[in-house]
């Protein structure tokens, strides 16, 4: 009988050694994985995080509105636009959206008949490149109702983004 226990006690001994061995060993993978995944990139790295996605990712779904496309004789962006067939009874605005796709992420919303500058459509023709004042209101401050030299990326006062064209009316342009 005591010789079954003694038995019995080396085997626990050996069982706790080996689980706080294998414990230790999984701490230090973990440790290391964390290690690895908080450490913080080059600023100006592509993998750099800013809200918790990727640079790569982010570039995916990030395109600026570009302007002056017309050329340098018309203005920076040619139609002018509202926002129409919303559904009241829904969510009642439009996204706007950093790229011209749905999973893109929304940057703002857009109530029914919000006033945009339309500058862009991407390909499919299902997304329009807006710019806006952010109370809805046409403006000449947005720098948009006149000529560029050169075709650039919106870099000006306003608000600018991508909308779905089902709920744009243009009116002028």
């Amino acid at each position: 009988m005591n010789r079954l226990i003694a038995v019995l006690v080396i085997a626990i001994i050996i069982l706790v050694a080996a689980v706080a061995y294998l414990i230790g060993e999984r701490r230090s993978e973990l440790s290391q994985n964390l290690t690895k995944a908080t450490s913080a990139p080059a600023a100006n790295s592509v993998f750099s995080r800013r809200s918790g996605a990727s640079k790569p990712m982010q570039a995916r779904l990030s395109q600026p509105v570009m302007i002056g496309l017309g050329g340098p004789h018309l203005d920076a962006c040619g139609s002018n636009a509202r926002v129409v067939g919303l559904n009241p009874h829904g969510d009642n605005f439009l996204a706007v959206k950093s790229a011209p796709q749905m999973d893109a992420p929304r940057i703002d919303k857009l109530g029914p008949g919000f006033e945009v500058y339309v500058c862009d459509e991407s390909k499919d023709k299902k997304w329009l490149a807006v710019v806006y004042e952010p109370d809805g209101k046409p403006s000449a401050n947005c720098g948009v109702t006149g000529p560029v030299d050169t075709p650039r990326s919106y870099s000006g006062r306003c608000q600018a983004g991508w909308v779905y064209s089902k709920y744009i009316d243009i009116y002028a342009g």
